[in-house]
């Protein structure tokens, strides 16, 4: 596709512009329903495991500071996705990434849901990944996004901003109304009750961190090393781009987002490829921010050689502009998750092979400098001096191609998930609540 501007439009002016030319008008945010929230307050007062969910809606609305409060103060861990992911710095006591903890869901018994969309990534909010008996709050500003795929216990049509201010008033309102709230036991009861998901996790996230420590053969990478090496040398308020199918999966497990806006993917459309695009638009952005006189964010694509392969000459844009970005890109010389999936299927792979091209040639080609690691003993630096160049980077880094079988086989590494999605649209429209 191809998009041109008329050529008679370069000589125009804003003046020329009429109504284009006047300041944006200010728009009403919508405020909750006090019943509404009273209820929602009450469920989530009386939860033995309750759990917050933030999507984009969350980011849009400004709703971090509330969420913080609600999560730290009450008790009420929180799952991220998509850009409601880092509005509660991931720290993994209370703040999460939702395909990280997304297997230990179904033990929620209350479940409030702040501007994210109950769809296919979200189990549609109907079993097997929410408990049947759970009981659900849902805040969007979109009215009819509510009780669209599951009956709705609580539904608040809201900014989400604006609710959570509300619901954390309301839950604040409750405990200084009664004296028993102030106790020191009570406060630790709360601190408690919120690291409920912590302990669910702790065989997954016992398992990952030995799979990251252990030393493959000739000092080869494993994806998941490459992504906690990449996250301990990037700055904490890096803006990270996902893209690509195994290694995507493998950096849910590894980087944790600090500050939101901070992370963007390719869902929910799939369109594998977009990453390069996306991140591109991205670190102009971030460049434009600093212009303001704001720090100038980091950003970090990781993606896979097959989506890097899709849109490699947007990279050529960010060479042009001077832009500071830093693509990694996993190389495991195949279509890794078609390939294994075959594999395991008929026990032959299928035009899924690539070879180990080198990638970082193809950045140089477009005007970045390219990086090409083949060694654990190499990525450190590699990163480094990715990080300290006033520039596009593309790292070219090989990674274990057989760690993409463990995903077909171990749930403990699975954080995309595909396989419940038959038995969801079972219940889609038969779920009672």
């Amino acid at each position: 596709m191809v998009l041109q501007i008329p050529q008679e439009y370069f000589a125009a002016t804003l003046a020329d512009a009429g109504a284009a030319a006047q300041p944006a008008p200010q728009c009403a945010r919508a405020a909750a329903d006090p019943t509404a929230i009273d209820a929602a307050a009450r469920l989530l007062r009386g939860a033995k495991r309750p759990l917050l969910i933030a999507g984009a809606g969350a980011c849009q609305g400004g709703a971090g500071e509330s969420l913080a409060h609600l999560s730290r103060q009450f008790g009420i861990p929180i799952a991220g996705n998509g850009l409601g992911r880092g509005l509660v710095p991931e720290d993994q006591q209370y703040s999460f990434n939702w395909p990280l903890m997304q297997i230990v869901a179904k033990d929620a018994d209350v479940v409030c849901v702040v501007g994210a969309r109950l769809k296919q990534r979200l189990g549609y909010g109907l079993p097997p990944r929410f408990a049947p008996q759970a009981k659900f709050i849902q805040i969007d500003v979109e009215a009819e996004e509510l009780s669209r795929n599951r009956r709705i216990d609580v539904p608040i049509a809201a900014d989400a901003g604006l609710a959570t201010a509300q619901l954390l008033a309301a839950l604040r309102a409750d405990a200084s109304s009664d004296p028993s709230v102030e106790s020191a036991a009570e406060i630790a009861a709360l601190q408690q009750r919120g690291l409920w998901v912590r302990e669910a996790l702790r065989d997954r996230l016992a398992y990952l961190d030995v799979l990251a420590a252990t030393p493959l053969p000739d000092d080869a990478i494993h994806p998941l090393t490459l992504g906690r090496t990449i996250a301990e040398v990037m700055p904490e308020d890096s803006v990270f781009v996902g893209d690509g199918a195994d290694i995507q999966n493998w950096m849910y497990g590894a980087l944790r987002i600090r500050e939101a806006p901070g992370f963007l993917d390719h869902y929910p459309m799939g369109a594998m490829g977009v990453g390069t695009p996306l991140a591109v638009g991205a670190a102009a952005a971030a460049r434009e921010h600093a212009a303001s006189g704001a720090r100038c964010r980091t950003v970090v694509l990781t993606t896979g050689d097959g989506s890097f392969g899709f849109y490699p000459a947007e990279l050529h844009a960010a060479a042009r502009a001077g832009l500071k970005l830093i693509c990694v890109v996993g190389n495991d010389g195949a279509w890794g998750t078609e390939l294994h999936g075959q594999l395991k299927a008929v026990g032959r792979s299928v035009n899924t092979e690539l070879g180990f091209l080198r990638y970082d040639k193809v950045g140089e080609g477009f005007g970045c400098r390219g990086e090409h690691v083949e060694h654990l003993a190499q990525l450190r630096p590699a990163l480094e001096r990715a990080l300290a160049h006033d520039g596009p980077t593309v790292i070219n880094v090989l990674i274990d191609r057989n760690a993409g079988a463990t995903l077909k086989t171990d749930t403990r590494v699975q954080m995309i998930l595909f396989d419940d999605l038959a038995s969801n649209l079972k219940t889609q429209h038969s779920f009672a609540g």
